[in-house]
């Protein structure tokens, strides 16, 4: 291979990595978007759904369908919690990339992420922290309101396996250990997205 054709091959190959990078931070975007929307949508939706089976049916099996529909929803929020921090992680390394191996190959063009990089205006710091953090409440409040809708599920479930003074105490038992294992996952997300974070604010 000559060195024009070297030279050509080059170019097109960080043309395509470019044009794949900026890709995937586009599609990393949509995934945001949608990965809240659909959080925010789940709170009423579901919750309105097992109110309705409970409604129109009678006996415990309701009761269990709603448990069933509603204990997985802080879990669920908790996954797309994470599921926001890697890709927000992913959209950070792209960038980190296009800044350091593809753009500086341009003579005499400053490139988005170079010049995005070497702002020292404290506002856009602010401001692109202002969003994650923004996200992160949103998804912890969800995840409050999903745990204060199913520990009431999970109380009537298991109060009503047993009569007389065993029922309260198994109901509370088991939103004694519904709260505990909610609260382990919260934790373990939490540490895990921070470390995300951190790293993202690494790459910048």
């Amino acid at each position: 291979m000559s060195n024009g054709d070297q030279t050509t091959f080059k170019e097109k190959f960080l043309e395509l990595e470019y044009v794949t990078l900026r890709k995937e931070i586009e599609a990393c975007q949509t995934r945001h978007f949608r990965m809240v929307a659909g959080a925010l949508f789940s709170v009423p939706a579901i919750p309105a759904i097992a109110n309705i089976i409970k409604a129109n049916s009678s006996g415990l099996g309701p009761d269990i369908v709603a448990l069933a529909l509603l204990t997985p929803l802080p879990l669920i929020f908790l996954s797309l919690y994470l599921r926001f921090f890697h890709e927000h992680h992913m959209m950070g390394r792209c960038a980190k990339y296009i800044r350091e191996q593809i753009e500086p190959t341009v003579e005499g063009v400053r490139g988005w992420e170079t010049w995005l990089s070497e702002q020292k205006d404290e506002k856009i710091r602010i401001s692109e922290q202002g969003e994650v953090n923004r996200v992160a409440f949103i998804y912890g409040t969800i995840f409050l309101v999903s745990v204060i809708l199913a520990a009431p599920q999970v109380y009537a479930v298991f109060s009503a396996l047993f009569s007389g003074a065993a029922s309260t105490a198994a109901g509370w038992i088991a939103v004694g250990t519904a709260l505990l294992f909610y609260a382990s996952a919260y934790l373990y997300a939490k540490r895990t997205a921070d470390r995300l974070k951190n790293e993202v604010d690494y790459l910048n």
